[in-house]
């Protein structure tokens, strides 16, 4: 059973880092057009990605790669975000390493919201829609990553789509309760 699995993977020791010079970050999330920003954002930062598009895939990916920190979107599909957080928190208990970032990501902004995300295990708290410059800074001072040089911006045309989009998704979701319908994709 997929709950069987989990607690295999939570007894498993933690890993170290994957690479001295590469900062290694999961992007557990799975809105494709948030993790379309997060890439345009980084691109060109010498950051290496992975994406997960649930909380069940982050917390194997955790658990079988060696991220430096995790991204975690708060609302998936399969495990949520916090449930993610407390599988790995656990999975991390019996060692001694330093525990992983995991920084949550939520439309919601408010404080009870950024109150469970850290009872949950969650480092910090931060609500999308995410600037590239609170991104960096939250990468930053979560891994001690330094940008070297500046990030192309070229986000010119990227970011009016992802809005487009957004509006697109708020709109069906409205257009769903409105007609008690909660089974839109």
């Amino acid at each position: 059973a997929a709950s069987d699995r989990a607690e295999i993977a939570i007894a498993q020791p933690p890993r170290s880092p994957a690479s001295q010079t590469a900062t290694r970050i999961l992007v557990a999330e799975d809105s494709q057009d948030n993790v379309f920003l997060v890439q345009a954002y980084l691109k060109g930062s010498g950051l290496e990605l992975d994406v997960a598009e649930n909380g069940r895939i982050a917390l194997d990916k955790v658990v079988s790669g060696k991220f430096d920190l995790v991204l975690m979107d708060i609302q998936m599909p399969v495990m949520d975000g916090h449930e993610a957080t407390r599988a790995i928190r656990r999975w991390e208990a019996p060692t001694e390493a330093r525990p992983i970032p995991i920084v949550a990501l939520t439309a919601h902004a408010l404080k009870d919201e950024a109150d469970k995300s850290r009872e949950a295990g969650c480092t910090a708290h931060l609500t999308k829609p995410i600037t590239k410059e609170t991104l960096l800074a939250a990468i930053s001072t979560h891994t001690g990553w330094r940008l070297r040089e500046p990030v192309p911006a070229g986000l010119g045309a990227l970011v009016p789509t992802y809005l487009q989009n957004v509006r697109r998704d708020m709109k069906a979701i409205l257009a769903g309760v409105d007609g008690d319908d909660f089974q839109i994709a």
